[in-house]
């Protein structure tokens, strides 16, 4: 069974560390191909968007944090970005770890809003001072993790 693959990799050249970078690097340029697509319909199919919004749209595609005009240091364009970016990557972090122990986790883009919505209303309806800040921010921490945690809870427990 394993000389079939392996030689299947010799008439192909590539590796399967290489054909999995190739289809890494596809996955993205389509990616990016068809919101360029989606990006060019909707300005055709609207009278709002001209061909300077589009131009604009795609620029934001290939610049990513660096198309912004708002920011005037790039330190702060970066550091915006990954401020964005970081709960998205710890939730993709969290399915990745699921998919290695063998399990299929379908449900954490929902986790990840249960219990931002948690930490945001315990956030914003507990009155706070300064000197009680930093008490509200850890309530506001582990009523989002209790939220997130319930919310996960649900279908595990179907499952179970």
């Amino acid at each position: 069974m394993q000389k079939n693959a392996e030689s299947r990799v010799k008439r192909s050249g590539l590796s399967e560390r290489q054909k999995s970078i190739l289809s890494s690097l596809i996955c993205i340029f389509a990616g990016i191909l068809v919101s360029i697509v989606i990006l060019v319909i909707l300005a055709l199919s609207s009278d709002m968007i001209d061909a300077n919004d589009v131009m604009t749209g795609i620029g934001c595609i290939f610049g990513g944090p660096f198309a912004s005009r708002g920011a005037h240091n790039i330190l702060s364009q970066v550091g915006d970005m990954l401020f964005k970016t970081a709960p998205l990557i710890m939730t993709g972090l969290s399915v990745a770890i699921a998919f290695r122990t063998g399990l299929f986790n379908i449900g954490a883009p929902g986790q990840f809003l249960m219990g931002t919505m948690g930490s945001v209303i315990v956030a914003l309806s507990v009155p706070t001072t300064e000197g009680t800040a930093f008490l509200v921010w850890l309530l506001a921490l582990v009523v989002g993790i209790l939220c997130g945690m319930l919310w996960g809870a649900i279908p595990g427990l179907f499952k179970a």
